[in-house]
């Protein structure tokens, strides 16, 4: 069986999704099983403008989160379960995966 170029495309997109997807609720679930609450994780981009996002921010693409409470323990879990840039923005945490 062939696959078109969008087909091969849709397939790909469909798949890294599912995987962001899963990882991310992986992530919340072990940040949350350490006492941290994920308040902000993925947005459409409707919502992303409406609470003030930046316009490629990465809570459109379930690369994001934010956590409280908002206090170096935070930022030290959730740089150990493996986010990337952690910083604080006063009243939560914000932490890219990627």
């Amino acid at each position: 069986m062939t696959f078109s170029f969008t087909q091969a495309l849709a397939f790909t997109l469909i798949t890294t999704v599912g995987i962001i997807a899963v990882m991310g609720v992986r992530v919340k679930t072990t940040l949350e099983s350490k006492g941290v609450t994920v308040t902000s994780w993925f947005r459409t981009p409707f919502k992303n403008e409406r609470v003030g996002g930046v316009a490629l921010s990465k809570h459109q693409f379930g690369l994001a989160m934010d956590c409280v409470p908002a206090n170096e323990k935070t930022m030290a879990i959730m740089r150990q379960v493996g986010f990337k840039i952690v910083i604080h923005e006063g009243d939560h945490i914000h932490g890219e995966l990627v």
